[in-house]
C-alpha cells in the first residue's frame, strides 16, 4: 500500500462539488444559446407572432430549463443523501499501485486506476469522474502533495484525462 488517508467532507463542499460538476458539464455555451433563444422568443411574442414554430421554441426553452435543472438536483439529492447516511463525514482512502479504496460508514469500494476517465482539478477539491454522469470528490485538504502527484500519475498512465 504506497498512501492511506483520511478525507473529511462537509455539506458546503458536497453543494460545491455539485456545482462545479453541474455548471462544467451544462457549460456556458448552453447558457449563451438559452439566452439568445429566450431574447427570440420574447421578441416574437412582443411582435404578435403566433405561429407553431414560436410555440414550439418556447417548449424548447421549457424544456432545455427544466432538463439543466433536473440534472443539478438529481446530482444534488443523491450526493446529499449519501453524505447524510453517513455516520461519520471521513472516508479512508488507500492509494495502492493497482488501485484506489474508499472506505466510510456507508461501505467499501475499489476502483482501478482505468476507472477514472478524467480529474476535474479545483481549488480545494477533485471530482474523479467514471463516466459523463458519474463522479466521486476528492477534498485536498490533509492530502499530502506526493501523494496527490502520485494519484495524477497514476490516472494519466492508465489513460484518464486531467483537466
Amino acid at each position: 500500500m504506497k498512501y492511506k488517508l483520511v478525507l473529511n467532507y462537509t455539506e458546503a463542499l458536497i453543494r460545491q462539488a455539485v456545482f462545479h460538476f453541474w455548471w462544467r458539464t451544462v457549460g456556458i455555451t448552453f447558457f449563451v444559446v438559452l439566452f439568445i433563444l429566450s431574447i427570440l422568443f420574447g421578441f416574437l411574442l412582443f411582435v404578435k407572432v403566433s405561429d407553431w414554430q414560436v410555440w414550439a421554441l418556447g417548449a424548447v426553452l421549457i424544456f432545455s430549463i427544466s432538463f439543466i435543472t433536473l440534472i443539478y438536483f438529481v446530482h444534488y439529492k443523491r450526493s446529499i443523501g449519501k453524505f447524510r447516511a453517513m455516520t461519520a463525514p471521513e472516508v479512508s482512502i488507500n492509494i495502492s499501485e493497482e488501485e484506489l479504496s474508499f472506505s466510510s460508514s456507508l461501505g467499501t469500494q475499489s476502483i482501478r486506476w482505468g476507472t477514472v476517465s478524467e480529474v476535474w482539478v479545483f481549488k480545494n477539491m477533485w471530482l474523479f469522474l467514471y463516466s459523463k454522469a458519474q463522479f466521486s470528490t476528492i477534498p485536498l485538504n490533509g492530502i499530502p502533495e506526493e501523494a496527490k502527484d502520485y494519484m495524477l500519475s497514476k490516472i494519466k498512465s492508465s489513460g484518464g484525462k486531467i483537466g
